[in-house]
């Protein structure tokens, strides 16, 4: 049996890497002069050249900022808009439909609409609120469905209030599928975002820059705003998640299964 040390699992990580970057450079051999393309040399050198400029810079502000804030009112407006649903029937009633309109709408119509919008200059951050909040909105809903029902029968009992429920049952994090459903909008949101930022071309941001190299056929600088776009969206991830996953209302520090357990056993009546 093979023990692989933290240590030599960066190694490891490396030679994945360098054997993918090999892989690149032969399919650049043997395409070369065939079609449009660049190694991983090329992409490196154009990318060197792009962190030079100012206006690589400021693309990738706007660009982050635009779609990160999308996301953010996006997941903050769903969750509260699905807790809603779940302790208000009349509310879920009127506005889930509506919600689950827009959650079916195309995403090719989404970013059509964006482009009437263009104007505004803030492409990216509409398209992230309109395909996020829906996504959202709907594992809160079907996550709140299928919280535990002993812990909500023990808690109808000991009269919980509102608080106590949110923390240790209804907390985001401990509602099944959010966490994942929050993942799915914020690929979602990266990947329309950017679209949608070629498609109107306009101001300054890395779609914008994709349209240009496009229209240059430099396959180099595409290749390089990929990189830069997939360590954006793997940046946010980071972040978003990292936060996630402190503890709020000091819940995560408290053994909810083990709470409940004492509870039944009459040892802790709180």
């Amino acid at each position: 049996m093979i023990v692989i040390k933290e240590k030599d699992s960066i190694w490891i990580k490396l030679l994945r890497i360098a054997f993918w970057l090999v892989i690149w450079q032969l399919i650049m051999v043997l395409v070369s002069g065939k079609i449009c393309f660049a190694g991983p040399y090329e992409t490196a050198k154009r990318l060197l050249e792009l962190l030079k400029t100012k206006d690589f810079y400021l693309a990738v502000f706007f660009t982050f900022t635009g779609i990160a804030g999308g996301y953010g009112v996006g997941m903050i407006v769903g969750t509260v808009l699905g807790y809603n649903a779940h302790f208000h029937p009349k509310f879920d009633y009127y506005v889930t439909p509506v919600i689950d309109f827009f959650r079916y709408i195309p995403m090719v119509t989404v970013t059509l609409v964006a482009l009437l919008w263009a104007e505004l200059g803030i492409i990216a951050f509409e398209v992230s609120v309109f395909l996020s909040l829906p996504v959202i909105y709907k594992h809160t809903v079907d996550g709140l469905k299928k919280a535990n029902q002993h812990y909500l029968k023990r808690a109808r009992q000991l009269k919980y209030n509102p608080i106590r429920k949110l923390v240790y049952i209804y907390q985001p994090l401990k509602v099944p599928g959010y966490v994942p459903g929050c993942h799915k909008a914020m690929n979602m949101c990266w990947k329309s975002g950017i679209l949608a930022q070629l498609i109107t071309d306009k101001g300054v941001s890395i779609g914008t820059m994709l349209a240009a190299a496009r229209d240059e056929r430099d396959i180099a600088a595409i290749f390089a705003f990929t990189i830069v776009i997939v360590c954006c969206s793997i940046s946010f991830e980071k972040i978003v998640f990292g936060v996630m996953s402190l503890d709020i209302l000091n819940a995560g520090k408290i053994d909810v299964a083990q709470f409940f357990k004492d509870i039944d056993n009459d040892d802790i009546m709180l």
